[in-house]
C-alpha cells in the first residue's frame, strides 16, 4: 500500500501527459485510483518488488519461488535498505561498506519522502483501507501478499545486520 500512496501522490505532485497512471492518480480519489488499477493493470499492484528482485520486470504474477529468489538476492545485497528502517539501514550499509570504502558517509536526511515518512506502517495501512473500502483493499492485500513478507524478511535481515554492530557505532551523533 505504500508504494501505490507514493506512485498516486507523485504523479498528482508532478503529471505525466499521456500516461494513464498519472491521468488516473489525478483524475481519481486514492481509493478509485487503486480500484482502477487493480482492474486494468493488476502488475502495477501485484507484488511488485517481489517480480522486480525476482524477474527483473513487473508484468508477471509471482509466486513462491520468486519471493524465494528475491529473499535470496536480498540476503546477497551489500547495502539492503527498507524506508521504515532508514536509519538503520544507512547505518549497517556504511559499517559493512567501510573496508571497501573507507570515505563513504552515510549520514542524511532523508529526501524522497511522502508526507507519510515516518509513519507507523498499520497507520498508513489504515488510511489507505479507509480510502479504498473493504473490498478494494482485500484485493490489494491479495495482491501485496508476498511483497509483505518480502518486507519482513528485509526489516530482518537490516536489524541482524544493526545487531552486529559495536554499540559505539551503531549510531550517529
Amino acid at each position: 500500500s505504500d508504494l501505490i500512496r507514493s506512485t498516486y501522490d507523485f504523479f498528482r505532485e508532478k503529471p505525466a501527459a499521456g500516461d494513464p497512471v498519472s491521468q488516473y492518480a489525478n483524475e481519481l480519489s486514492l481509493g478509485d485510483f487503486i480500484a482502477r488499477l487493480i482492474e486494468e493493470m493488476p502488475w502495477y499492484m501485484n507484488d511488485v518488488q517481489v517480480n522486480m528482485l525476482s524477474n527483473g520486470v513487473v508484468n508477471d504474477c509471482p509466486c513462491k519461488e520468486d519471493l524465494d529468489r528475491a529473499t535470496a538476492r536480498l540476503m546477497r545485497m551489500a547495502f539492503p535498505g527498507v524506508v521504515e528502517c532508514f536509519t538503520e539501514s544507512l547505518v549497517a550499509g556504511q559499517y559493512f561498506l567501510q573496508a571497501v570504502f573507507p570515505e563513504l558517509d552515510c549520514a542524511a536526511a532523508p529526501l524522497n519522502v511522502s508526507s507519510a515518512f515516518g509513519t507507523a506502517m498499520t497507520e498508513k495501512m489504515a488510511r489507505v483501507a479507509d480510502a479504498c473500502g473493504k473490498k478494494v483493499f482485500a484485493e490489494l492485500l491479495r495482491l501485496s501478499a508476498l511483497n509483505l513478507e518480502l518486507l519482513g524478511r528485509a526489516r530482518a535481515e537490516i536489524a541482524r545486520r544493526h545487531s552486529l554492530i559495536p554499540k559505539e557505532r551503531a549510531h550517529w551523533c
